[in-house]
């Protein structure tokens, strides 16, 4: 529900002044203090989307992300979050 609201909210933002600010939008619907986690899955149904072959045999190997990201960038990354977290600890290594 709170994707679907924050969604809402920034296609109405779209369509009226042409800009999105989603730091604004997601400052102001905090809901709370929920405001990390949007979605989830249980563990048996997750389990068949990250098993899958792209995601255990990725094309990109983690050598070239010293290419991608520019020199210094991987320290602006938050470790707490899993994507940068998976980028963070993989150039770290």
């Amino acid at each position: 529900m709170r994707a679907s609201a924050k969604l809402t909210r920034c296609l109405w933002e779209l369509s009226k002044s042409g800009k999105i600010k989603l730091a604004e939008i997601y400052r102001q619907m905090a809901f709370d203090t929920q405001t990390d986690k949007e979605f989830s899955i249980q563990g048996t149904k997750w389990r068949h989307y990250v098993s899958s072959e792209r995601i255990l045999n990725p094309i990109l190997h983690k050598d070239v992300l010293n290419e991608i990201i520019e020199p210094n960038y991987i320290e602006r990354l938050r470790p707490e979050r899993r994507f940068d977290q998976t980028l963070y600890y993989s150039i770290k290594q």
